[in-house]
């Protein structure tokens, strides 16, 4: 792939479950509709054909090679003339209930991941999630199982994660309940024989479908809390783990 592929997208796209994906919020539903219109008509002059999904007040694209199994140069090179599409149509891209943040620590990625993957120690630096447990102390890898306690001012909850990737040195990430939400740090070698922590959270499709099916309408509003929990705890998290690495 070329190399520079990548940094010509806007920020909103990012790779998640084997796809690159985004979602716009054109302002309103003729807007949308010709959107919609104008990257199918892309997608066929390259013959590459994304899934393009109209929800109300959004527009979900999400890409990948079939043929490979996976994203491609093909998948950026789309990505990109979609880009250009919405900049000509005055539409804003917004990403679907993802974050991340990013803090500086003073230790190799090798620490810093034996920190972050013993889940035992989560009730340390997380403000919702008081103490965690392994299924099976001796299974720790991908796979693995453990149950969180959890506390917010309105409620207590018991959730049970799973393992999805164990990475060491590069990347520690799991998914709650039925894969409903993927939490992750990623490491990244920095400045100062340092590490860049970045965590990151993400509502997955199954979440979503998971939550249309056991809220109904309020199901928006359901994720709507949850994301705001996530996206206020994340900077506290990231600031604990430092100080705990320091």
């Amino acid at each position: 792939m070329d190399a520079d592929l990548p940094a010509l997208l806007t920020p909103e796209w990012r790779e998640l479950e084997g796809r690159l994906t985004t979602a716009f919020v054109p302002r309103d539903y003729a807007t949308a509709t010709a959107f919609v219109a104008a990257i199918a008509a892309a997608a066929e002059e390259a013959d590459h054909h994304p899934e393009v999904t109209l929800a109300p007040g959004r527009v979900v694209v999400a890409t990948h090679s079939h043929d490979a199994g996976a994203v491609t140069e093909r998948d950026h090179r789309l990505a990109r003339r979609i880009d250009e599409i919405a900049a000509a149509r005055g539409v804003a891209g917004d990403p679907e209930r993802f974050h991340r943040a990013s803090v500086w620590v003073p230790v190799t990625p090798d620490e810093a991941y034996a920190l972050v993957s013993d889940v035992t120690r989560t009730g340390q630096w997380s403000p919702t999630c008081r103490a965690c447990r392994w299924t099976d102390p001796d299974h720790r890898g991908v796979g693995a199982t453990f149950e969180g306690d959890n506390q917010t001012p309105e409620r207590q909850w018991t959730t049970t994660s799973t393992v999805v990737t164990a990475d060491p040195g590069r990347r520690f990430a799991w998914q709650v309940n039925q894969g409903f939400v993927e939490w992750g740090f990623t490491l990244t070698p920095a400045a100062q024989d340092g590490t860049l922590l970045t965590q990151t959270w993400h509502f997955t499709r199954t979440g979503r479908a998971g939550f249309d099916e056991k809220w109904g309408v309020d199901a928006v509003a359901q994720a709507d809390q949850r994301e705001r929990q996530a996206h206020a705890d994340m900077p506290v998290t990231l600031a604990r783990i430092a100080a705990a690495l320091s």
